[in-house]
């Protein structure tokens, strides 16, 4: 899944406990295996993944990733989902209350 976060386009997985292997290969080596899995590893230290909390993977123009977590509530405060419109080519995002957004100029679709 991608979302948008003030025109910055990161990546997510949701730990449901079901999904070991599928997060542990998203996070790309970036945990520590001391503690409970999964536990993503940032400059604050490995920080320890709940049920339910969002991995969120921000890519860099010099091909690094840093990996942070939080929780659903923040999450769905600070991101919005990105769709493609395949009938206008573009990607768009989705406002709280409903309505559509060209997420490069903010133009209401």
């Amino acid at each position: 899944m991608k979302y948008r976060r003030k025109s910055i386009e990161v990546e997510v997985i949701v730990f449901d406990r079901d999904n070991y292997s599928e997060c542990k290969e998203f996070i790309e080596g970036n945990y520590d295996n001391t503690l409970r899995f999964p536990n993503v590893l940032m400059s604050k230290g490995a920080v320890e993944v709940n049920k339910g909390d969002y991995i969120i993977k921000e890519s860099f123009i010099n091909g690094l990733n840093m990996f942070c977590c939080c929780g659903p509530d923040e999450f769905k405060k600070t991101y919005a989902k990105v769709y493609h419109d395949t009938k206008k080519n573009m990607d768009v995002v989705e406002r709280v209350n409903g309505t559509f957004y060209c997420p490069n100029c903010g133009k209401e679709l």
